[in-house]
């Protein structure tokens, strides 16, 4: 059975911690970044169902949640993205795909291609088919054409 990650838009409160000669100075203060955040004290309000996918994008998933009883208006309430977990784990050299998150349409990938934990990418297959690994200052590293035995590997990133 498929494991599935998926993040929720969910509504928290954190308190902060900052010096300041008055309520408003601090505030200003909070919104410049210049607070501290105080350890173990986010708490959940409530999880947000104002927010999240466009149900005009994922037609399928919506109509299928409303046959499972789950009420389903212009979003998918509170969802930012559902991803199966077991899909590709692709580790190249120390670096390993961070960019598998399913969508309708294919892998969620940059106009890049597929990112790395490293900073470089995978690039979309050119039109011969031929994929290339680039690093993060997208400097070629390795090409692989249809014909390499390991050519199969990376295009199952784009399948």
């Amino acid at each position: 059975m498929p494991t599935y990650e998926i993040e929720q838009y969910e509504l928290h409160a954190m308190k902060y911690r900052v010096e300041a000669t008055s309520e408003g100075e601090a505030i200003a203060k909070l919104f410049a970044g210049e607070a501290e955040p105080v350890e173990q004290s986010q708490d959940m309000i409530e999880v947000a169902d104002d927010y999240g996918l466009a149900v005009d994008e994922y037609p399928e998933l919506a109509e299928g949640l409303r046959n499972l009883g789950i009420q389903v208006a212009e979003v998918i309430p509170s969802i930012r993205s559902n991803e199966r977990s077991d899909a590709l784990a692709l580790h190249i050299g120390d670096a390993v795909v961070v960019s598998t998150q399913k969508r309708k349409d294919g892998p969620q990938v940059s106009n890049d291609g597929s990112e790395l934990s490293d900073g470089g990418v995978i690039d979309w297959p050119d039109s011969d088919g031929s994929i290339r690994r680039k690093d993060k200052d997208g400097n070629t590293e390795e090409v692989r054409r249809p014909d390499d035995p390991d050519c199969g590997e990376w295009k199952q990133l784009y399948d």
